[in-house]
């Protein structure tokens, strides 16, 4: 096991025999998390992580999955018994007290210090009980969970940048939410008792959110609002990263697990499944490394737990955004993004890499209707009559439904405030800073582009070191097969118009 350094960093120090409660540990962000914890924390306690039944998987095979994942590999090395550390916890966020046994959470409340609430449904088009119970009751059972910790010295709550997208100017303060803690539960309740069909609750749900774009954003400002009426007595704070990309440079450059959100985007378009986009590329998009997001998150709770707060004091809420500081663009993204993956394409690649950009609604869906629909359906019904099975269509849906739900995003901007993250930066201590790197002003928006795309190719798409040459030969081709599409295009137009006036 790896040796303790003698001289702590100040936050080093913060954590040293601390036990960690962390839910959401098992996902994308938490993984980072923990893994970040046991690597620059030494002499740190137990991390309970909470774990739900999934899929007919029982918690114990979905922490052996949560140790087997390649994020935990330069862990490994390091410390070999880093297992030890980490303690699964049977439950739910969408169940009443987190889902958790008595046994286990008398344990909680006897041993842990601190508390990450990272869990939430990241789905935009959730269900709104599924949203509220997951989103919004799960804070008030860790709100519940955190008074009765003996020991507790700090409690962070990971909310969104977008919790208050409705605001054109977002402050590092918690807005009036849309509905109570009671009033959302009371409206869940009513759709439930009432039995409508799923057809007129989504459309109550539409009603109901107004200006939201999805439950997501809904029941995450939402919860923020039942922060502020249940833990003002508490050390509690709130960080709102913006939206997250792969590593930076921990543990392993550019590591994903999903194709979530952005990630799905940046992988549709360099495998050639995505060539119209409903984006305004004029407008600022907020892109955070989730390396950095958990440095922050961790920093958050080491600030919070040393600093005193009066009951009245407001709750403090750190804003995790680029704008302020190192603000980029879509057309600044796309134009890094599609450079990048000219010169280093993939082999997963189905078609020529050429992406159309509208902030226009009515001309994305026309462009949409040619260039997805239509190739997905022709090429699908080819794959029938040679005996092969068709997937066009349903990576079409599947794509339409992203760049539905992401539209929002990319084509509206926000202006950030971030001094209470800018004041947090400042006060760490050099060695802090360099242990647990969380300024937003310390990477080139080129090489955090290229790590993630590299990242994508690598730990996504499955590209393997040393087949670039195939590769590029993959593209030429494809580029070939591009260009005579759209000769035999031009041709049936000029074809079309020639019949329609002949």
């Amino acid at each position: 096991m790896s040796s303790i350094p003698e001289a702590l960093s100040e936050i080093q120090q913060f954590y040293k025999g601390a036990n960690i409660f962390i839910t959401g540990g098992t996902g994308f962000l938490g993984k980072i998390l923990i893994e970040k914890l046991l690597r620059s924390c030494p002499g740190i306690g137990n991390i309970y992580v909470l774990v739900r039944f999934k899929r007919g998987k029982r918690m114990e095979e979905r922490m052996d999955k949560l140790l087997s994942d390649n994020v935990f590999s330069v862990l490994k090395k390091e410390n070999p018994d880093y297992k030890k550390k980490l303690i699964g916890i049977n439950g739910d966020g969408a169940n009443s007290g987190l889902g958790v046994s008595p046994e286990d959470r008398l344990l909680l409340t006897n041993e842990v210090s601190i508390i990450f609430h990272a869990a939430a449904t990241v789905r935009f088009d959730e269900p709104l009980n599924v949203a509220v119970a997951i989103n919004v009751n799960s804070v008030k059972d860790i709100i519940d969970l955190s008074k009765d910790c003996k020991k507790l010295k700090a409690c962070v709550y990971v909310s969104t940048a977008f919790s208050n997208c409705i605001q054109k100017k977002i402050c590092e303060t918690i807005y009036t939410p849309p509905l109570t803690y009671e009033e959302s539960n009371m409206i869940v309740d009513i759709l439930e008792r009432q039995d409508f069909s799923k057809d007129i609750v989504g459309e109550i749900t539409q009603k109901l959110i107004g200006k939201w774009p999805n439950t997501y954003t809904f029941t995450k400002a939402i919860a923020e609002g039942v922060i502020n009426k249940f833990a003002r007595n508490l050390p509690i704070s709130i960080i709102r990263p913006s939206i997250v990309l792969a590593t930076w440079k921990e543990p392993l450059p550019g590591w994903t697990d999903n194709l979530l959100g952005v990630n799905g985007i940046v992988a549709g378009v360099a495998v050639g499944a995505i060539h119209v986009m409903h984006l305004d590329k004029n407008k600022k998009c907020d892109l955070v490394p989730v390396d950095m997001v958990c440095n922050a998150i961790i920093a958050c709770a080491w600030e919070t737990g040393i600093t005193k707060r009066r009951p009245e004091e407001d709750i403090p809420v750190y804003n995790y955004v680029t704008g302020p500081e190192n603000p980029i663009t879509w057309m600044e993204f796309q134009s890094l993004a599609h450079s990048i993956g000219y010169k280093s394409p993939t082999n997963a690649a189905i078609y020529y890499n050429t992406v159309i950009y509208t902030k226009y609604q009515l001309l994305y869906t026309i462009f949409e209707f040619f260039f997805h629909l239509i190739p997905a359906l022709v090429v699908d019904n080819i794959t029938k009559l040679i005996g092969k099975e068709p997937i066009l269509y349903k990576m079409h849906k599947k794509l339409a439904n992203l760049t539905r739900v992401l539209s929002f995003f990319t084509t509206q901007e926000w202006t950030y405030e971030n001094f209470q993250m800018q004041k947090l930066w400042n006060r760490l201590s050099n060695e802090d800073k360099r242990l647990f790197p969380s300024s937003l002003t310390l990477f080139k928006w080129h090489d955090l582009v290229k790590t993630h795309i590299f990242g994508m190719k690598k730990y996504i798409m499955n590209d393997k070191e040393g087949n670039e040459s195939e590769a590029r030969r993959r593209q030429i081709i494809l580029y070939i097969i591009h260009t005579a599409v759209r000769l035999l295009f031009v041709f049936f137009v000029i074809w079309l118009i020639w019949k329609i006036f002949h």
